[in-house]
């Protein structure tokens, strides 16, 4: 069951990278315009979840600009629940482990457990 996960998770990475590649060249009204299109909400779903992994990316390196002694080092699966139905997103780390996306924040601060499983 695990190994499913595990090709499910490589096969949303790759839908994402391809989502996003599309998205990079069509610009902002060629995005809303595709936006407008979507009819199911497994479309909205995937959109969300690909918008906001990059707006958490953009986040940690706007962060991470000014820092001499801090570097990106990867991301954290998890899942969001939101009404749109499960978000899977790709959290983004720091090598201090200080970076706290904002959606990932309660108090300006990372939930401890059971949130933990938020972010």
């Amino acid at each position: 069951m695990k190994n499913e996960n595990n090709i499910s998770k490589n096969k949303r990475k790759i839908k994402q990278k391809e989502a996003y590649e599309k998205m990079k060249q069509m610009g902002l009204e060629g995005i809303l315009n595709e936006i407008s299109k979507i009819d199911s909400q497994e479309g909205i779903s995937f959109v969300t979840a690909l918008l906001l992994n990059e707006l958490m990316k953009k986040e940690r390196e706007i962060r991470l600009r000014d820092s001499i002694d801090n570097k990106a080092n990867g991301y954290y699966e998890r899942q969001l629940a939101c009404f749109f139905g499960s978000l899977g997103t790709s959290v983004p780390e720091d090598k201090k482990e200080s970076f706290i996306p904002v959606y990932c924040q309660i108090d300006g601060r990372k939930p401890m457990s059971p949130f933990r499983s938020l972010c």
